[in-house]
């Protein structure tokens, strides 16, 4: 899969709000009915959205972006939560085969937790794609199709540890029992192993009650090292937690901190001066580029590619930083790839166009 990373200039950003309202204004009726003709069917799906937490903002702006693309299509779509709890998830994903989901969306859930239900889907014919965040591979995926999370490390801890000098201390904030955790991890360790930067305290997430206990977690990592330089945290739940702590102790700026996606709190705390950088992946382009790739499954029988294609005018799988660079002066906007995909997927959808463009 192919990567490239930049630092993207405020003034690209795209606010979810708008790219909602350009969805509205290229559904109508008129749009969809050409689209339901022009490919035999492909309005009226019905399909599953299974989270991992719905409470985080990461989740909320990425379940919009899917629903307004379903929208787009003329398409259902039902969600469950499982609050980060994995017996609660294997239910959701359960009542999806049941009700006949016409395809499954996994946010991050890792087949070795869902396998039966995962096992119903395969024999039922429902395809389950994994998105929003690597895991490990599977068969019982369809695709994995989200930015690749060594790359996504890599790039995030590397600029993170261009801020920090050959001695210096770190804690880690981690998410091991997920791929996405793992894989970030690793590319963190890896290279501040290089870097001569020590790792003196580490806390694994319990993502049941992330917020609380990323609180208590920073707290006592503090405590314990009160001369901590910096902070990596591989989640986006991680960050609003640390913000707050760090701004309570008056010690923003002076621990650096680096952290995964930009949600708006997390964009937030950058321009606030409490954290330095955001690596950030296109997700909301990502959750537009996933539907296209439904539909084209079902419109022409097309296999769900296993990773994020790179034929599309922009490239979904794009690994942003935000710094204090070039973080948008306007609270409500997001950071995102420079290229108005929303017009480009509901403009070709209305004629019945779907999937990647060729060569």
């Amino acid at each position: 899969m192919r990567q490239r990373s930049r630092y993207l200039a405020a003034c690209s950003a795209l606010t979810l709000g708008l790219a909602l309202a350009g969805c509205g204004s290229d559904s109508g009726s008129d749009g969809s009915g050409d689209s339901s003709d022009a490919d035999g069917g492909v309005a009226g799906k019905k399909i599953g959205l299974l989270y991992i937490v719905k409470a985080a903002e990461f989740s909320n702006r990425n379940g919009a972006a899917v629903n307004a693309a379903a929208d787009a299509l003329d398409w259902e779509v039902s969600e469950s939560d499982p609050a980060g709890d994995p017996q609660k998830a294997i239910t959701g994903l359960t009542g999806f085969i049941s009700q006949q989901q016409d395809a499954v969306l996994s946010a991050t859930w890792e087949a070795t937790v869902i396998r039966q239900p995962l096992l119903a889907a395969q024999d039922a014919g429902i395809p389950v794609v994994d998105i929003w965040g690597g895991v490990q591979p599977s068969d019982l995926f369809a695709g994995t199709l989200a930015t690749d999370e060594t790359e996504f490390g890599t790039v995030g801890s590397q600029a993170f540890l261009d801020l920090l000098d050959s001695g210096d201390s770190v804690a880690m904030l981690t998410s091991s029992a997920f791929t996405f955790g793992a894989a970030r991890d690793a590319a963190f360790e890896d290279l501040a192993g290089e870097n001569g930067v020590e790792v003196v305290a580490s806390h694994d997430t319990d993502y049941t009650n992330p917020q609380a206990d990323t609180t208590k977690a920073v707290n006592d990592i503090l405590a314990a090292n009160p001369d901590l330089d910096g902070i990596f945290a591989d989640s986006s739940l991680h960050i609003p937690a640390i913000a707050q702590v760090l701004e309570e102790k008056g010690l923003c700026g002076e621990v650096k901190v680096l952290g995964f996606y930009g949600d708006l709190p997390n964009i937030d705390a950058v321009r606030n001066g409490c954290v330095d950088i955001i690596a950030d992946a296109p997700v909301m382009a990502q959750s537009w580029v996933v539907m296209d790739l439904l539909a084209q499954h079902f419109a022409e029988g097309t296999e769900i590619p296993e990773d994020l294609p790179t034929s599309y005018p922009f490239d979904p799988a794009e690994v942003l930083l935000i710094t204090a660079d070039n973080v948008p002066d306007d609270p409500e906007q997001y950071v995102d790839v420079d290229f108005d995909y929303v017009s480009y997927f509901t403009d070709r959808w209305a004629e019945g166009v779907y999937g990647p463009d060729e060569g």
